[in-house]
């Protein structure tokens, strides 16, 4: 089933990835460079009256360009396990209860940047990937492996088995972030502003981890969250190796 992708930077990046199968543009668009990638890429395009570009688009901000691409595909676990197998080290991120788009999209921006090899969420009562999700990942969501699964209990404990250890984030932990030695893979869970991480997901990681504040505020939004220690992960491992 086919998806409508919209947004200048969006519509490239999906070209780059082979991802697109036709382009609509407005009217009275005029990106010359645009015109000369989809020409170059042999992508067929045709014109569109705003009405019908802000209807494919939702009556989203979409810059008078809309691509048809092929629904985005998740892998499945064991694909995703075999993939990092011969690693040196390996990061993964876990998501729990996210629902917001804007999120799940800065998280497989902040993915990307920091060689996660893989982003793992429910397949039911959260976000998946969409054409929201993949607008404002900026075309990260071309690059980052995702796998959707029906239940994360049985998920952590399977990664266990593979050699992962397992840090989940929580504001009433008793270890920051930044004190733990993270080994060479490591899987971080994220949880959502509203309702953070579920209890039972919480008992089965091997350490809850916090970021310490001291503002006003007392918490972050997940992709927020995420960026800062997923950031620390990064830089220890990058260390080791």
């Amino acid at each position: 089933m086919a998806q409508y992708l919209y947004g200048k930077n969006s519509v490239l990046n999906a070209i780059e990835a082979k991802k697109v199968i036709e382009v609509f543009l407005k009217e009275n668009f005029k990106d010359e460079n645009v015109f000369k990638i989809l020409k170059e890429n042999k992508i067929f395009y045709s014109f569109k009256r705003k009405e019908e570009i802000d209807f494919l688009s939702n009556n989203q901000k979409n810059q008078g360009i809309i691509a048809k691409i092929n629904d985005y595909k998740s892998i499945n676990l064991d694909e995703l396990i075999d993939k990092n197998k011969g690693n040196e080290s390996s990061i993964l991120i876990v998501l729990d209860n996210l629902e917001d788009p804007h999120n799940l999209g800065a998280i497989l921006r902040i993915a990307d940047a920091f060689n996660v090899d893989g982003i793992i969420y429910k397949k039911n009562n959260q976000v998946g990937l969409t054409p929201t999700v993949a607008k404002v990942s900026t075309g990260a969501i071309n690059f980052v492996d995702c796998v959707e699964v029906t239940n994360l209990n049985q998920t952590i404990s399977k990664l266990k088995e593979y050699g992962y250890w397992v840090y989940a984030s929580d504001m009433n932990a008793k270890h920051n972030y930044f004190d733990i030695k993270y080994p060479s893979k490591t899987v971080l869970i994220i949880g959502s502003e509203g309702f953070g991480i579920s209890r039972l997901v919480k008992e089965n990681s091997d350490e809850l981890i916090k970021i310490p504040m001291s503002g006003h505020v007392d918490s972050l939004n997940a992709s927020n969250a995420c960026a800062i220690i997923v950031s620390e992960v990064y830089r220890q491992l990058k260390l080791k190796n």
